[in-house]
């Protein structure tokens, strides 16, 4: 298992919950783990699907690239973080574009190099027969985890969409803490400091559960 995190400061990239009561679900962006993604459920109209009972759009998920199989058009990977295992399917660009062999052949081979790797996508997901596979759009990178810290952020920030769609508006303490993390990760040097500010956020998750 591949991530690397060698105390050199890179930033931790955040995926905020774009996701409103207000706002169209395909506009929306939802940091969610692949267990809510293969327990999701079809919405009344079926136009949609539904996690924590509101109609989900893209998704943001961390997890390892397991592996990769390569097809004509596209390349199947297999992702796991730890909550369950979906499929991700993704159109070659260069394929898209007809490009020459050569670009499509440097293309297949950086996905393959993510292999073992964490990796960061944002994706429509969709049911085929009984099984959910991830739709990840052409114009949305994959990009590999550098800080586990990340990871570990992710699953955080989903427990707070989580908590906030629950009580349809962010629970303050969270909030208040999620803001501060904002501001403070990846500006101080270090990488206790950074493990600190994860566990303000974990610490005020843990109070609203404790008094929902």
């Amino acid at each position: 298992m591949k991530c690397e995190s060698d105390h050199t400061e890179e930033p931790i990239v955040i995926i905020s919950c774009t996701d409103s009561l207000n706002q169209e679900p395909k506009k929306s962006v939802l940091p969610t783990t692949i267990f809510q993604i293969l327990h999701a459920e079809r919405s009344p109209d079926e136009d949609a699907f539904l996690i924590d009972g509101k109609k989900v759009g893209l998704v943001s998920i961390t997890a390892q690239m397991v592996s990769m199989e390569e097809r004509v058009t596209h390349c199947k990977f297999l992702l796991d973080d730890g909550t369950g295992r979906i499929s991700a399917l993704r159109t070659l660009a260069s394929v898209r574009a007809r490009r020459s062999p050569e670009k499509e052949q440097l293309e297949r081979d950086a996905f393959k190099e993510l292999v073992g790797s964490f990796v960061r996508v944002t994706a429509e997901f969709k049911k085929f027969k009984r099984s959910f596979l991830l739709d990840l759009p052409v114009e949305i990178g994959v990009h590999m985890v550098l800080d586990y810290h990340e990871v570990i952020f992710h699953t955080l920030n989903a427990m707070h969409a989580h908590l906030s769609r629950h009580y349809n508006t962010p629970p303050p303490d969270v909030r208040d803490a999620l803001e501060d993390s904002v501001d403070l990760i990846g500006s101080i040097p270090g990488p206790m400091s950074r493990h600190g500010q994860l566990l303000k956020v974990l610490a005020g998750i843990q109070d609203i559960q404790g008094s929902a």
